[in-house]
Formats: structure tokens, C-alpha cells, sequence
């Protein structure tokens, strides 16, 4: 019989990135699922030309609205509502990284929003979220 040897681990800097273990890959595979039933039905990648994000953000709020009436299963696709309801998340904020889509930007400005989530005068946010590194 083998003696059981104690293993170190080898050295790895990274503080300050991201740790991807925090991603659930249930999920993940369900949105992945709606990525590639875009391809099939668009071309992979289409969404990258750009979208409107009205056309975006209905979507996404057709698709919850589905969900939340009970409706689990997009009739069309057979994939889940919600998945379907986080690819457009994600694609609105794929288009607010940088300038490459903000052509596509007609969002609406309101001044009479009761309260507003962007920067204030001061350059500080009025909503503060902390998480802790490695619960």
C-alpha cells in the first residue's frame, strides 16, 4: 500500500480577478442553449451587428412577463423563458461596454423617474453593493 502524499499547491496570483467559479453552469447551459437557437435561426454572432435596445428590452420583458404568468417554455424555441429573458440582459450589457453600439441606444430619458440609479452629481453612486471575497 502507497503512503497517501500531502500535495501543495503550486503558486497562482490572482487577487483582483474574476473567479468564474461563482457562475452556476446550470444556467449558464440554459442561456447557452438560446445562443446557439440564435444561430441557428440568425447566423451565429448576429446579435454583434446590433439591436436596438428597445427591440432588446422588449424581448426580455416579454419573455419574464411569460414567466411570470406561469408560462415555463417559450412555445417557439422550447427553452426556458427565463434563459431566454437573461441572453437579452446580457446582450444590453454586451451593448453598454464600451461605444461600438451606442447608435442603438433609444432608451427613453425621463426627468420625472421618482429615483435615479446612475452616478450622482458628487460622481457617487446612490446604490453601494459590497460582496465578500470568498463567503
Amino acid at each position: 500500500m502507497y503512503a497517501k502524499k500531502e500535495l501543495k499547491e503550486g503558486a497562482k496570483w490572482d487577487d483582483g480577478k474574476v473567479d468564474w467559479s461563482y457562475l452556476p453552469s446550470g444556467p449558464v447551459g440554459e442561456i447557452l442553449k438560446i445562443y446557439a437557437g440564435g444561430a441557428k435561426k440568425y447566423g451565429r454572432g448576429n446579435y454583434l451587428k446590433g439591436i436596438h435596445y428597445s427591440r432588446v428590452f422588449s424581448a426580455a420583458m416579454r419573455h419574464l412577463w411569460a414567466w411570470w404568468r406561469g408560462e415555463e417554455l417559450d412555445q417557439e424555441s422550447g427553452l426556458s423563458h427565463l434563459a431566454h429573458a437573461a441572453w437579452n440582459v446580457i446582450t444590453l450589457l454586451e451593448y453598454t461596454q464600451g461605444i461600438k453600439y451606442q447608435d442603438f441606444d433609444d432608451r427613453t430619458v425621463s426627468d420625472t423617474l421618482p429615483i435615479s440609479l446612475s452616478s450622482s452629481s458628487t460622481g457617487t453612486s446612490p446604490l453601494k453593493f459590497e460582496y465578500e471575497e470568498n463567503p
